[in-house]
């Protein structure tokens, strides 16, 4: 629904006679928004092991103020130093991010329209398109 109310703004922008550049820059103003809805579904439940994994997280996370998140890459390896594997559905929003980031659009757009959802399924959601995700819901 909001994709779609953005979309048609834009839409009466441009039909106004806003140039292209005055239009795009009226689209990018929710950038941070979107990469901070995906930084946050990416490091939903993320378990970190060991005890120095609490305090490590949030050392990494008070560098960032406001809306002000890490980039895909920097996640990535932040997440991967903990030394466990990515499950699937976290590298695939990872690689969503990554996407946005080069070209402000979304690589999986069924997958960011049901962003809601992301940390509602049991496997955390981000499942790739044309799949059905989980049926489960989280009792937590």
């Amino acid at each position: 629904m909001k994709d779609q109310l953005k979309s048609q703004m834009l839409q009466a922008l441009k039909a106004t006679g806003l140039k292209d550049d005055e239009v795009a820059a009226v689209a990018a103003v929710d950038r941070p928004y979107v990469i901070f809805d995906y930084c946050e579904g990416i490091t939903r439940e993320f378990s970190m092991p060991g005890r120095d994994g609490p305090p490590r997280w949030e050392a990494f996370w008070a560098s960032y103020e406001g809306l002000d998140r890490p980039s895909a890459q920097d996640l990535r390896a932040f997440l991967t130093g903990f030394g466990a594997p990515l499950e699937p559905w976290r590298e695939a929003l990872l690689q969503d991010l990554e996407h946005f980031e080069k070209t402000g659009d979304h690589r999986r757009r069924q997958t960011w329209e049901r962003r809601r959802e992301w940390c509602v399924w049991t496997d955390g959601g981000g499942w790739p398109e044309g799949e059905a995700p989980p049926t489960e819901k989280r009792t937590k």
